[in-house]
């Protein structure tokens, strides 16, 4: 019975999720390639959601072929990806390429636009060289791991609290996050973007934050009352994080991420 070990392993990360690990995207070899890797001895098998592996068997002295290359074709699992992933530059009509190495590789920066009509459905193709080094390294023992990287997007947040009657002339306020690693300029009286004849408080973060599947952020509003303006109280605690798409107005910039509270 044959033994076989791993020539290499493709593993997507994307910091959008808690883990690091993409379970957005899915790996499937061309037909070309599946009658290469029966040529050659070779398996291939998902070990996760965001990791795939090609075996070769322990036998195996080389590859004939120079040109003998593994293309995979790249889609989409997630139709929310390109909403949470930063990818300015890629033109959905077009059909791209990316040239797979051992160690990290930032995909959008290293996509290669091709000529031609882009096929139904297919994010990108990933070409993989097979080479006697490659074989090599795996039998010596290392783990010859592809690593593609996807960065999220990033956005201000943008706050509109509706506090009503509840809000005193001249009182101030102040959103902070507990462990300080959100920060936000002062809040202002402005007129509510989906009804002018309504004041809301405005906040906004300093800098771009970037979106995450799932926030652990714990905000607070602060109250400071102008006969005590250096202690504030806290006029609502466990504030939510803005939600992607919620509110969309033509007054609010794109680089900005809306959340509207009621008081």
């Amino acid at each position: 019975m044959a033994v076989c070990i791993t020539l290499f392993k493709i593993r997507v990360l994307h910091d959008y999720f808690l883990d690091g690990y993409c379970r957005a995207l899915s790996f499937t070899p061309t037909s070309a390639s599946m009658l290469l890797m029966r040529r050659r001895g070779l398996l291939f098998r998902q070990n996760s959601l965001s990791e795939w592996s090609v075996l070769c068997e322990t036998g195996l002295t080389g590859f004939s072929e120079p040109e003998d290359e593994l293309v995979f074709e790249v889609r989409f699992l997630d139709r929310n990806f390109a909403y949470y992933t930063k990818m300015e530059a890629y033109d959905a009509e077009s059909d791209y390429t990316l040239s797979a190495f051992c160690g990290g590789v930032d995909v959008m920066d290293s996509l290669k636009k091709e000529a031609g009509k882009k096929r139904d459905g297919i994010f990108f193709s990933c070409h993989v060289l097979l080479t006697d080094v490659l074989l090599e390294m795996a039998k010596a023992g290392d783990e010859n791991m592809v690593e593609l990287l996807f960065q999220s997007k990033s956005y201000y947040w943008e706050y509109f609290f509706l506090l009503g009657e509840n809000g005193k002339k001249g009182d101030s306020f102040k959103l902070v996050e507990s462990d300080g690693r959100l920060s936000f300029e002062g809040a202002v009286m402005v007129p509510f973007p989906w009804n002018s004849q309504i004041m809301a408080l405005k906040v906004v973060s300093l800098q771009p934050i970037g979106l995450r599947e799932r926030y652990d952020y714990r905000l607070s509003l602060l109250e400071f009352k102008q006969n005590s303006p250096s202690r504030g109280r806290v006029w609502m605690r466990n504030v939510e994080c803005p939600v992607p798409g919620r509110y969309v107005s033509s007054v609010c910039r794109d680089d900005y991420m809306v959340a509207v509270v009621y008081l």
